[in-house]
């Protein structure tokens, strides 16, 4: 589909993150497909011929699976690219960002009037302006239209749309812990596929701070139904000293070398289950315990943490340790440390 174009030029209308979310879509389908691809274990079979055969063909399954998910891997990467190029191509030619001088104008009231001097040539004489379209013909009653509030000096109305496209052309990006889609009632357990996870990468690498790395693990607490101040005061030192072990609080994090690294690379050019964020949570145990009311992105910090204590919770939980009590916190405060905050 294309649409008008800066100057006048038709240009690709197109929604990267919508096509990047398609392909995010149908990758972690087959992921999810590969992994419930049943093995025979020959259990009520007498022929070994058969039961080979059996095995032969769940192995080619999957191993057609997997090459589909590493095509649809590089489709990922080709839509960023391009989206990337796209960016820079606009910015080049409008100056300001995509769509700035036609939004601006517009976001100023002044479109199909004389140029601003953001709009008029180097010459500074006024654009020519295109000649007006023909007026259709107006019905014979008009609806009044509602009453506006006066402006106040030095405000302007501004066109929704215009001003949506001031926003992309300004170039920001959502902070690193607010990225990323979030639904549901805040706390507790909400499980989501992998197919659901934004493995897309932050740009900023730089270590958060310690009060910052705090903050995140107040979240993660609250978010985990965590109240009581002495419980709290374990985990933070659990999770800051573990978090500093892991990622050195970095967010970007990912580890492309450990026995988690396997699976289709995603859009941080990562394998799928490769440890993530400050925290080093994989996929699996993302999505197995997301907590609700925090985002599908793995590199989110408020999603990453909260997603920690919520597995240490349930691992623990197993073993008949309750992480949400001053004994069972303790007990496991004492074992962390002892392992120098180590894998967990």
């Amino acid at each position: 589909m294309t649409q008008p174009g800066f100057g006048g030029q038709p240009e690709i209308a197109y929604n990267e993150d919508e096509a990047h979310g398609v392909y995010s879509r149908a990758q972690g389908a087959l992921s999810d497909q590969r992994q419930a691809l049943p093995r025979p274990d020959g259990t009520g079979l007498e022929d070994p011929a058969i039961s080979a055969s059996l095995r032969d063909h769940h192995d080619r399954t999957s191993a057609s699976i997997v090459d589909t998910e590493n095509a649809l891997g590089k489709g990922k990467r080709a839509v960023s690219d391009l989206g990337d190029v796209d960016k820079q191509s606009a910015t080049r030619a409008r100056g300001i960002g995509p769509g700035g001088a036609d939004a601006l104008a517009r976001a100023m009231g002044r479109a199909g009037g004389p140029a601003s001097p953001l709009t008029a040539p180097a010459g500074g004489a006024p654009a020519a302006m295109p000649a007006a379209a023909p007026m259709p013909a107006m019905p014979a009653t008009v609806p009044a239209a509602p009453m506006m509030p006066a402006l106040q000096p030095g405000m302007v109305n501004v066109a929704p749309d215009a001003l949506a496209r001031l926003v992309d052309g300004a170039n920001l990006t959502a902070g690193p812990l607010l990225a990323g889609a979030k639904s549901g009632a805040r706390g507790g357990k909400q499980p989501i596929a992998v197919s659901g996870i934004d493995f897309r990468q932050p740009a900023d690498g730089t270590p958060l701070r310690k009060a910052e790395m705090h903050a995140l693990i107040d979240k993660a607490l609250d978010n985990n139904g965590i109240r009581d101040p002495q419980v709290r005061a374990h985990w933070h030192d659990i999770q800051y000293n573990q978090g500093m072990h892991e990622s050195s609080g970095v967010m970007k994090a990912v580890n492309k070398d450990d026995r988690n690294a396997v699976g289709p690379v995603q859009a941080d050019g990562a394998p799928l289950n490769c440890s993530r964020g400050p925290w080093q949570v994989t996929a699996e145990t993302f999505a197995r315990h997301h907590v609700g009311g925090t985002s599908n992105w793995i590199y989110d910090g408020e999603a990453n943490g909260s997603c920690s204590v919520a597995y240490q919770i349930a691992v623990q939980a197993e073993k008949g340790l309750d992480l949400r009590t001053l004994d069972g916190i303790a007990t496991y405060h004492a074992r962390r440390a002892a392992a120098n905050y180590g894998a967990y």
